[in-house]
C-alpha cells in the first residue's frame, strides 16, 4: 500500500498561512499529561488557537503519543510530536491546510509504519491480527475517553477499526470533564 502526500499539506506551511489569515493570532499548548489507556501509557498535547479577529474564532485540538514512541520518527520526541500534531489539527479545524486530510505528517508515517506492518502479518503478535475488527488497544481507548469526557458509553464491540477510529477522533476533541 502506498500513500500519496501530494496534497499533504505540512505544520510549517499550516502555520504560515495562519498568521497570514491571522496575524494577531496565538498559539497556546497545554502542559502535556500523561494518560493511561488499557495500562498502555500515552503523552497527550491540547493546542489551543485564538485567532483573535473580530468573530473571536478559535480552535482547540488534542494528539496522544504513545510512550515510549513506536516508530523511528516518534521515539524520544513523543511530546514534540504530539504538540506538532495538536497543532496541525487545531490548524485543519480553522479550515486551514485543508487539501485532504488533518493528519500530521508524523501521523501518516506512524499510519504508513501500520500498514506495512500489516502487510508482514506473520511479524506482529496474535492480537493486532484481527482483521477489520477494532482491535484491543482501540477499545480500551474509546472506553477511557468516554469516561474522561463524561460522554456515553460507546460498545465498540463489533465497530470497525475506522469506526472506532472516528469516535477516538471525536472524543479527542471534546473537552475533559474535570470533577
Amino acid at each position: 500500500m502506498s500513500f500519496n502526500l501530494d496534497n499533504y499539506v505540512d505544520v510549517p506551511t499550516r502555520l504560515k498561512e495562519l498568521f497570514q489569515r491571522y496575524p494577531n493570532a496565538s498559539v497556546v499548548a497545554d502542559p502535556p499529561c500523561i494518560r493511561d489507556i488499557g495500562g498502555h501509557p500515552f503523552i497527550e498535547v491540547t493546542v489551543t488557537i485564538h485567532c483573535n479577529d473580530e468573530h473571536n474564532r478559535m480552535a482547540r485540538a488534542s494528539a496522544w503519543e504513545p510512550f515510549p514512541g513506536k516508530t523511528p520518527y516518534t521515539k524520544d520526541s513523543e511530546m514534540m510530536n504530539a504538540e506538532t500534531s495538536a497543532t496541525g489539527r487545531a490548524c485543519g479545524l480553522l479550515g486551514i491546510g485543508l487539501k485532504s486530510s488533518v493528519a500530521s505528517m508524523d501521523e501518516v508515517r506512524a499510519r504508513r509504519q501500520t500498514q506495512s506492518e500489516q502487510l508482514h502479518p506473520a511479524s506482529q503478535p496474535a492480537d493486532t491480527q484481527t482483521g477489520d475488527e477494532a482491535s484491543p488497544k482501540q477499545k480500551a481507548m474509546i472506553r477511557g475517553l468516554t469516561r474522561q469526557k463524561g460522554q456515553p458509553a460507546i460498545n465498540p464491540d463489533g465497530l470497525t477499526k475506522r469506526e472506532v477510529s472516528a469516535h477516538i477522533e471525536r472524543l479527542m476533541a471534546m473537552e475533559d470533564i474535570h470533577d
